[in-house]
């Protein structure tokens, strides 16, 4: 059976997010493949969401209004007819060729629980809560003046190999999964329930990882695909919903979990750094100040879930890129600008080369030339004139 884009229901999950909505629907209906219909769900939001939505009706934008925890999650379960669907969030970005690349994947690859892309942050290129103004509205070059993505995937055709990519894309491994643009077979999304009781903020890979038993996944290979917006207002920066320390547990008992039988110590390696970068960032303050993340690795392996080596592993967090001011740097105008006989130097020295390197009748026809150029230049001062140059170009 071939998949079209008729067969993927889209679902854009929204709340008080008007001033990134307008730019994430006009991401949808410019794709490469004609949406004739999807659905902005809107979980009760108080500023002028339904009117931007509503501007996109002609293309097939449906507004729907939804209420309560997991609203929009729930609504969109209610809704879904179609083979497969995808939830995607109101402040990200999607490539014109998305749905274009997936669907490749999709009639590429057999019995597909779920299809997945990498992406690229925007607008600077590193997860970040606190951002200058200035940067609030700038949108990034590739999804400005978008080139053709590759049609490169990686499959997983089990939850070890998905956990496997994830722990390797947490050091900066090009297969980084956005759980923002997870195309997921029907049947699992509406059999699906909210993980957010067990895992807090951080349930997105488990569920990845617990969707991995219901089929094949891919892993669409081109950072292109999503652009994925950091700023304040994330929820991943909402300490209201920061993890308690048992959520965090069993977060990382969920790696643990599929890694248990395998002789994989550079994946465990993975997992320590992994824990010791995502843990301290999700988990509430408290939390973290009286069990730091050396705490949690010793309570895996104390209750059994690791084995007793992860406590030799060097644990440490990413550096975080910062910005900072920089010293002027300061030209002058007697250096700055190159010569203005530079061009007739540099023909001389052209000359005076090939003179040298000649032999017999051309070498006196290139002598002649660089006397009849300037006469006033012979060899000595073109290498001057040359190692003059060379110092103002270093």
């Amino acid at each position: 059976m071939r998949y079209t884009i008729d067969d993927i229901d889209i679902f854009i999950l929204t709340y008080n997010r008007a001033n990134y909505l307008d730019e994430t629907i006009r991401s949808v209906v410019n794709q490469t493949e004609t949406i004739r219909k999807f659905y902005v769900l809107d979980n009760d939001s108080t500023d002028n969401t339904e009117e931007i939505a509503k501007k996109y009706a002609d293309k097939g934008c449906i507004y729907v209004k939804s209420s309560g925890l997991y609203g929009n999650f729930f609504k969109a379960q209610e809704l879904t007819t179609g083979k497969y669907v995808l939830t995607f969030h109101d402040d990200d970005l999607l490539h014109p060729e998305f749905f274009e690349k997936m669907l490749f994947g999709l009639n590429s690859i057999p019995n597909v629980a779920y299809g997945v892309s990498t992406f690229t942050w925007f607008p600077v290129d590193v997860m970040a809560s606190d951002l200058p103004k200035l940067y609030e509205r700038q949108l990034p070059w590739d999804y400005l003046y978008p080139k053709h993505m590759t049609d490169e995937f990686l499959v997983l055709r089990n939850s070890f190999e998905v956990t496997k990519a994830i722990l390797f894309a947490e050091s900066y491994y090009p297969c980084n999964p956005c759980i923002c643009s997870v195309i997921y077979r029907a049947d699992i999304f509406k059999n699906r329930v909210p993980l957010n009781d067990i895992y807090g903020k951080v349930d997105d890979t488990p569920l990845l990882i617990r969707m991995a038993k219901e089929g094949n996944a891919f892993i669409f290979l081109d950072h292109r695909a999503v652009f994925h917006r950091t700023h304040k207002h994330r929820d991943a920066y909402n300490p209201a919903t920061a993890n308690t320390f048992e959520q965090s547990y069993r977060w990382a008992q969920a790696y643990t979990d599929e890694l248990k039988g395998h002789d994989c110590p550079e994946l465990y390696q993975k997992l320590v750094t992994m824990i010791c970068n995502i843990y301290p960032v999700v988990t509430r303050r408290d939390v973290v100040e009286r069990y730091p993340a050396e705490a949690l690795i010793q309570m895996l392996v104390d209750n059994g879930d690791a084995p007793s080596y992860l406590k030799k592993f060097r644990t440490h967090q990413y550096v975080k890129p910062e910005i900072r001011a920089r010293e002027p740097q300061l030209f002058f105008a007697d250096t700055y600008f190159p010569a203005e006989n530079l061009k007739d130097i540099l023909e001389t020295i052209k000359l005076v080369c090939l003179w040298k390197i000649s032999r017999g009748q051309k070498r006196r026809m290139y002598k002649n030339m660089v006397r009849q150029k300037n006469p006033r230049i012979g060899l000595l001062k073109a290498l001057i004139y040359y190692y003059r140059l060379h110092r103002l170009t270093k």
